[in-house]
């Protein structure tokens, strides 16, 4: 399975890495809000991305393990699936 950049559609994704910023071990990211005015907005804690190689995008990377615990909490269709 050929993956593509999602923003200029190359093939040249680097391989996972560890994403590093001084000071934290992670990056958190907020997945899109849930239906509803005041349901909460799942973060998960990313260590490692992908960068392509023709525009500079990083991409998370994320454990299906990590991103089902999340799902698991509230219903998939907000999610798109």
């Amino acid at each position: 399975m050929n993956l593509h950049c999602g923003v200029c559609g190359s093939e040249r994704l680097t391989p996972p890495g560890e994403i590093q910023v001084p000071g934290t071990s992670a990056v958190t990211f907020t997945l899109k809000p849930r239906a509803g005015m005041f349901k909460s907005r799942p973060k998960l804690d990313i260590t490692k991305a992908r960068a392509c190689r023709d525009c500079g995008t990083i991409f998370p990377v994320v454990s299906r393990t990590l991103l089902a615990r999340h799902l698991d909490e509230g219903s998939t269709e907000d999610y798109g699936d």
